[in-house]
């Protein structure tokens, strides 16, 4: 087995998964980066006209820095997860400083998120 290069190991500053769990109809990352933890849900979005959450061909995407049950959710809905996630990342931005709600780089969520197939 050969060892990381320095450009193959992970970068430190970057998110991570601490766990993965299917949750309903979807999936939940927990990411967490330097002591913030984001908890991100992806799943079909489920039109409450269809009869099916894959016969909208929507995907809803919420993202949270709390387990608390009062906890800020910003969720959007987009014909691909990617698009639901940019969403959220630019949702999550504008109400940031009005919500307390940290700063996140929303890139690094991405490319996690893309290394598990999760987008």
């Amino acid at each position: 087995m050969r060892s990381a290069s320095s450009s193959e190991r992970a970068d430190p500053n970057a998110f991570r998964i601490t766990m993965q769990y299917h949750r309903r109809n979807g999936t939940v990352y927990e990411l967490e980066r330097a002591g913030v933890t984001l908890d991100v849900h992806v799943s079909p979005d489920q039109d409450p006209a269809s009869t099916s959450a894959a016969d909208s061909g929507k995907w809803m995407v919420g993202a949270q820095s709390s387990r608390e049950q009062d906890a800020v959710v910003i969720t959007e809905r987009a014909a691909t997860r990617a698009e639901a996630l940019r969403l959220v990342g630019e949702t999550w931005t504008a109400c940031a400083l009005s919500r307390n709600l940290p700063q996140v780089d929303w890139s690094s969520v991405e490319k996690v998120l893309l290394a598990v197939r999760a987008l």
